[in-house]
């Protein structure tokens, strides 16, 4: 039978689906343009793969972690694979966001230096659309070095005369024809000076200045944090008590992070450095092409191509990692220190499809170990339209779970309502995040709210969601003014290159980068321990009678504190009951506690209570004078002795306690939804996005 879905909701303010495990979908399916691609599985890949090849299917993805394939079908031959009972077929559902604009002049001269006898090396980009071409050099250098010989844009040489040291500005003169002084969109150009003596090997001895006919130009930085772009305070680190592990040297170091997302912007050198300026870009992934990129010589010499045209993924990872530190010691990142894998899975315009995101996470797990991923950010949100173990790209993300990497879900922007927590978030092993916000004013806590835009639970299956929230309000990260998003959110500009974006993706990479500091405390860390410790020591918001200010179906626990998930010893208090193993094997599922009260109509936790209307407010001041989400933790020793207040949402786990699934109807008492069944074959259409930008709060 057809396992391919669309959503059917009411407008109630609760918004709840009623989803029967006996109601399939109808074998009658509408005639489709040609051919469209869908996800078929089956036992296992190679199962799949005899299917789809047996209709003469074309097969476009091989998705062994789901048991799966991507295919092109038409009607016909999908007809045939939804009527046998050993496959279960979904739509390869799209992420679709607009077309970027057109590229600035650009140019950057890439660090470090190399050195080769009397040749220093320097590589230039033009990150452009349009070519390069070299009007002007001004350039220093050590007097031992002697003078100057030659000056090539390799292959060809554009100025030969002898020149005497240490300096020289050079504008006329040139060597050969103009183009062999340009350098074409997207390229990399090796500008080679060679000297009478050898070379003096430190970079700090060198200035170099190129400038170009069409009006950009480039310089030699020697340090590779330094960009020479403003830097600007973040506040979140601190807000998370991430700043005070940064000044006790806990900045993530041998952990890394793997981002699914359109990529990584590289605008400046403090991402692809670490805070110990080593190169930390440890490979590139091209979900879209399936291509993993300058394998063989990636590093400094060799640099990534630059991908994220978008800039979604580039603000995601700068979030998490930036190594910029401001005049006082204060890094822009909440894990300056962590190294990175960056797959790509969405393109230039922010389109993709459960495909081509499940190949991402395929790939995360299989070079688990060669690149030490133990963290996987994903920053995007599709509907839920299943249980969670129906779902395949919760298959994958529940493989990744069971090969011990973290992963951390944003929880989505369609908030303020119930149920408005989609696929990844909905799934019930990971961490997802919420998000709040200081209300733009990052040294008084007193006035922090819950983003309107965040997420909320419970999910179709009855688990409390998220578990955390972040700081999601107005976050300033970097991407380049031109990427589509940059030209589309022109108002969001800071100084360059900072933009300030909302939504639950930069709470998610926040924390994903607490994520890295814990581990590089203690890497032994499970994924279940990880999220045991994040909700134990999370603060929740609470009004001025001492009650929760909001529903744990919003805030879960509360807002990350890094400092105290690190000083936790709390194990077992995560996915109590749940089995990931047992859900893969298709053994045993799970529903989670939420239940609904006709009568008050609320949704509560069965045996806890915590009864929620659905309503969302922003309570004038929520929070006591004892803020719990901005003490900052002073005790001299936070390895051991180690408590904090017992939280009320974390002290019996209310929100993670898991039952094996048993009935058509996971939801106990009377049934608030509609009884229309939610799958159907004529509207295979639903999809999943990049959480896009919202309104600034």
């Amino acid at each position: 039978m057809s396992m391919i879905r669309s959503a059917a909701t009411l407008t109630s303010f609760l918004l709840l689906l009623f989803l029967d495990v006996s109601a399939h979908a109808s074998s009658e399916v509408t005639t489709p343009p040609t051919t469209k691609s869908f996800i078929v599985q089956s036992t296992d890949l190679n199962e799949a793969t005899r299917l789809v090849r047996s209709v003469d299917g074309k097969i476009t993805h091989q998705l062994e972690i789901i048991d799966g394939v991507a295919a092109q079908l038409d009607d016909q031959q999908l007809a045939h694979l939804q009527h046998r009972p050993d496959v279960r077929v979904f739509e390869n559902s799209k992420l679709r966001t607009a077309s970027h604009g057109t590229r600035r002049c650009e140019a950057r001269i890439r660090t470090p230096l190399k050195v080769e006898d009397e040749v220093v090396r320097w590589r230039i980009k033009n990150r452009g659309t349009t070519p390069l071409t070299i009007d002007r050099i001004a350039v220093e250098w050590p007097e031992a070095n002697g003078g100057l010989k030659w000056i090539k844009l390799v292959p060809e040489k554009i100025y030969t005369p002898n020149l005497p040291a240490p300096s020289a500005v050079i504008d006329s003169g040139w060597s050969g024809r103009r183009r062999d002084r340009t350098i074409q969109p997207g390229e990399k150009g090796r500008l080679k000076i060679k000297f009478e003596n050898e070379a003096a090997t430190d970079p700090n001895a060198y200035t170099l200045t190129v400038d170009f006919k069409q009006g950009c130009s480039a310089t030699f930085e020697p340090d590779p944090l330094d960009d020479g772009y403003p830097v600007l305070e973040t506040h979140y680190p601190a807000r998370v008590n991430a700043a005070v592990l940064h000044n006790e040297g806990i900045t993530g170091a041998g952990v890394t992070i793997a981002f699914i997302d359109t990529g990584n912007s590289m605008v400046s050198d403090t991402i692809d450095y670490n805070a110990a300026g080593q190169w930390r870009f440890l490979a590139q992934y091209d979900a879209l092409a399936d291509v993993l990129l300058d394998t063989n010589d990636f590093g400094p010499d060799n640099p990534p191509a630059e991908q994220d045209l978008n800039g979604h993924g580039g603000h995601v990872t700068s979030v998490a990692l930036s190594a910029k530190r401001t005049e006082e010691g204060n890094y822009n990142g909440v894990a300056p220190g962590a190294d990175m894998v960056s797959i790509r899975a969405f393109d230039d315009k922010g389109d993709s499809t459960y495909a081509d995101v499940i190949r991402g996470i395929e790939f995360a797990v299989d070079y688990r170990d060669d690149y030490g991923i133990q963290v996987l950010n994903l920053a995007f949100t599709g509907p839920a339209v299943s249980f969670y173990w129906e779902d395949p790209l919760n298959q994958a993300v529940m493989a990744a779970w069971q090969a011990e990497i973290v992963v951390v879900a944003a929880a989505g922007n369609a908030g303020p309502d119930p149920l408005s927590i989609g696929v990844p978030g909905n799934n019930p092993y990971i961490i997802t995040v919420g998000a709040m916000s200081d209300s733009f004013t990052p040294a008084d806590g007193s006035d922090d709210v819950l983003a309107s835009f965040s997420g909320a639970g419970p999910t179709l299956d009855r688990f409390v969601k998220p578990e955390i929230v972040a700081p999601g309000g107005h976050i300033l990260g970097m991407i380049p003014w031109d990427s589509f998003r940059g030209l589309v959110y022109a108002d969001a500009r800071a100084d360059f290159p900072y933009f300030e974006m909302s939504g639950t993706s930069p709470a998610a990479a926040i924390v994903s980068g607490v994520v890295a500091l814990m581990l590089e405390t203690d890497p032994t860390l499970s994924p279940d321990d990880v999220k045991c410790r994040l909700i134990a020591t999370a603060r929740a918001a609470e009004a001025d009678d001492g009650s929760p200010a909001y529903s744990p179906f919003q805030q879960g626990a509360g807002l990350v504190d890094a400092r105290g998930a690190i000083g936790s010893l709390e194990t077992g208090c995560a996915n109590p009951g749940l089995d990931v193993d047992a859900d893969l094997a298709g053994s045993e599922h799970f529903i989670g506690q939420a239940a609904y009260d006709p009568v008050s109509q609320t949704v509560y936790i069965e045996g806890f209570g915590h009864p929620w209307d659905g309503s969302y407010t922003r309570d004038a001041n929520p929070w006591t004078d004892a803020n719990p989400w901005t003490d900052i933790l002073t005790d001299a020793n936070p390895w051991t002795d180690f408590t904090v207040d017992a939280n009320p949402w974390t002290d019996a786990n209310p929100w993670t306690d898991a039952n094996p699934w048993t009935d058509a109807n996971p939801w106990t008492d009377a049934n608030p939804w509609t009884d229309a069944n939610p799958w159907t074959d004529s509207d295979m259409s639903e999809t999943l996005s990049i959480n896009t930008w919202v309104d600034r709060e």
